[in-house]
């Protein structure tokens, strides 16, 4: 009896292992300086690096522009040579999201000397801050830049052959900095030497070869790809770990689109935790099914991936479509239109004439009206205002305008009505006048 307690407790066990839903999506980048991978943010590529060597032989020399620089480890003729890539980190194109977990770094450094001198080294961690563009053996020296941990390194070695690589694991380093990322200050490495006349030569970030230059690439689980797999079910989906990659690398590019399963989804830079256009105050993480029948999910401050494509709807049907989420904001305008609605006040708006009957009873007509003059329907609109005038008639500004007011009784006549009216009512004096003569 107990024997069979015990295999019907593993059977249970097991199956409850093996159901447990799996997230081993791994997004992996790497960074060398030049490879195009641009942040956007204004602080130029997220693969922007700084690398240069400070000589105790030269202590006031500068080698931030060097192409090749060498790392040693002798008696009061020690060469560190620096690298770092500061801005890796953020929400912006390119860079690794602040909220996602390590998975692995490797740090690959090229010898570029044809001597005979192997690089049995050790790479630290920096702690404190260093600009290529003017650091010096002094400046280490009397401020205090470029300082490492002395305990905090990694050994590695390179073989004899020039152009041979390093590759070091930096996972560690690359996580605290992740956490942290204001102590990214990069690494510092040399070369145990056997004479002061010996050392090795390595490219730097300014390297000729671009594929000599240092190289970091990661390996990282963002948490979009867990906000993306917790909405398989809100579409019926079945993505496989595959597919969540091809929705995240649409985050990740910030641009773009892929077709998953026979569907589009593009990058959007909608803000969901405001009223707009597709609904109210949604979280980062939720995913869901809009009203006109897009789908979208929201991945991070301001992005996510939708199967809207601003491609396909131009922007005044974006500006529609937004009046006619109005009811659930609270607005005076009050509308709650289907996607229907918004098609036939945009081809109302297309037509330039005429009118449309919606399926709350509205009537719509198109008006050459110009609402950012001052004028009787308000002044200073900006396309894409909606709003309910003084009278009680709704309009939207989409650089002419859409309207319920054309057509009733007190509405004013579009231009070139007037320019008619005033020329027939003209031509009735001067004939009168005429036939009193």
């Amino acid at each position: 009896m107990k024997r069979f307690y015990f295999s019907s407790l593993l059977m249970w066990l097991l199956l409850i292992f093996f159901s447990i839903p799996s997230n081993s999506y791994c997004a992996s980048v790497s960074y060398y300086q030049g490879d195009g991978k641009g942040s956007g943010d204004g602080k130029g590529s997220a693969s922007d690096t700084m690398g240069t060597a400070i000589y105790q032989a030269s202590p006031s020399a500068n080698n931030g522009t060097a192409q090749t620089v060498n790392a040693r480890s002798y008696t009061n003729y020690n060469s560190y040579v620096y690298v770092s890539f500061p801005n890796i980190f953020g929400d912006e194109k390119y860079q690794i999201p602040l909220d996602a977990t390590i998975t692995s770094a490797t740090l690959r450094i090229v010898k570029t000397s044809s001597n005979q001198n192997s690089g049995a080294g050790r790479i630290y961690k920096v702690t404190s801050a260093w600009n290529e563009s003017n650091f010096t053996w002094n400046r280490r020296s009397t401020y205090g830049e470029g300082n490492y941990s002395s305990s905090n390194y990694t050994a590695f070695t390179v073989n004899y052959s020039q152009y041979s690589s390093a590759s070091i694991n930096v996972t560690a380093t690359v996580q605290s900095w992740l956490n942290n990322p204001a102590t990214n200050f990069g690494w510092m490495f040399w070369c145990n030497m056997t004479s002061n006349s010996s050392a090795t030569a390595w490219a730097t970030d300014d390297h000729a070869t671009a594929s000599y230059r240092p190289r970091l690439t990661i390996e990282y689980t963002p948490i979009q790809t867990q906000y993306i797999s917790n909405n398989k079910d809100v579409f019926s989906e079945t993505w496989t770990d595959a597919q969540i990659n091809t929705l995240y690398n649409i985050h990740f590019a910030g641009s773009g689109s892929a077709t998953v399963n026979g569907e589009k989804w593009n990058f959007c830079n909608f803000t969901f935790n405001e009223n707009g256009l597709w609904g109210t105050e949604h979280s980062i993480g939720d995913g869901w099914i809009d009203k006109y029948g897009f789908k979208h999910i929201y991945l991070s401050a301001g992005k996510s991936i939708s199967t809207f494509d601003s491609l396909d709807y131009s922007k005044q049907w974006e500006y529609i479509a937004t009046a006619g989420y109005s009811s659930l904001f609270g607005e005076s305008f009050n509308a709650d239109w289907t996607k229907d609605d918004v098609d036939l006040l945009y081809d109302l708006y297309l037509t330039k004439d005429g009118n449309v009957t919606l399926s709350d009873g509205s009537t719509w007509y198109y008006t050459y009206i110009d609402y950012s003059d001052d004028g009787y329907w308000g002044t200073g609109k900006n396309i894409g205002d909606y709003w309910v005038d003084s009278m009680g008639y709704k309009h939207i500004f989409l650089g002419s305008g859409l309207t319920t007011s054309l057509g009733e009784p007190f509405a004013i006549p579009e231009p070139l009505s007037i320019s008619l009216i005033i020329t027939g009512i003209t031509g009735l004096i001067l004939r009168k006048r005429y036939n009193q003569k």
